[in-house]
């Protein structure tokens, strides 16, 4: 099985233009899968980074039908592209959820992620066949999100988390390659991705040879977009482990 690795962009990183354009960068550098985020009035998730861009990009420009035209720009510059959208529960409210699983179908989006619950939304999609990622696997109460994700089927996606500061030892789910096993040996036959804190070619490494099938990159390449040199250098071997 393939490992796919998608690259995180929040649409105004610091402006639509200069996402668009390092989407087109790292297209010469291999990538071809990506996920993209528009800016949300409550990124409870984010990073301080990426919710000062949001807040920015918010005050700049707040119509959402203007996020949708960029994303079907990417598209259109990008046919073959793996796009994945995520986004917060307030912008798909402010969409409407009719217009956003649309939009969704419209540009082939796959893999696509809801910050937060949005049963609606999830049960639109299932209908329009649009692939979405189904669940996590957490780190400290790993074997309960095994039993939901045993259900799910060999194309569906679950994530699987490192570790929160806040949460005590599971020796069962210390090292990537044993949280994998625990979750195979439960029963779950879906694809596993990693998620949250791959920010080295090792850290990549890590998560594929511990069996994943895929893996999402966060803010670690926009936080160098001012540093080329470093930025090319990373990337590249992040690609390199991407089949």
């Amino acid at each position: 099985m393939s490992f796919k690795i998608l690259y995180y962009f929040t649409l105004a990183c610091p402006t639509v233009e200069k996402t668009k354009e390092m989407v087109d960068r790292y297209a010469e550098h291999g990538v071809n899968g990506i996920q993209l985020d528009m800016p949300s009035s409550d990124p409870f998730g984010e990073t301080d980074f990426v919710k000062q861009m949001m807040r920015d990009a918010l005050e700049k420009n707040s119509d959402y039908n203007y996020y949708m035209d960029v994303v079907r720009d990417i598209r259109r510059a990008h046919p073959d592209m793996l796009i994945s959208m995520v986004v917060y529960t307030d912008v798909i409210d402010a969409i409407g959820v009719e217009k956003y699983v649309d939009f969704l179908k419209e540009i082939k989006a796959e893999y696509n992620m809801i910050a937060g619950e949005h049963e609606e939304c999830k049960k639109l999609m299932e209908e329009n066949g649009i692939s979405f990622v189904k669940g996590n696997i957490g780190y400290h109460q790993a074997e309960y999100d095994i039993e939901d994700a045993k259900n799910y089927g060999a194309d569906d996606v679950v994530l699987m988390r490192t570790k929160r500061v806040t949460e005590p030892l599971n020796r069962k789910c210390h090292a990537w390659a044993d949280r994998v096993k625990l979750a195979r040996d439960g029963g779950v036959k879906c694809q596993i991705w990693a998620v949250a804190e791959i920010a080295t070619g090792a850290d990549m490494a890590e998560r594929k040879n511990a069996g994943m099938q895929g893996a999402i990159v966060g803010n670690v390449l926009m936080r160098l977009w001012d540093d080329e040199d470093k930025l090319w250098k990373l990337l590249d071997e992040f690609q390199s482990y991407a089949e």
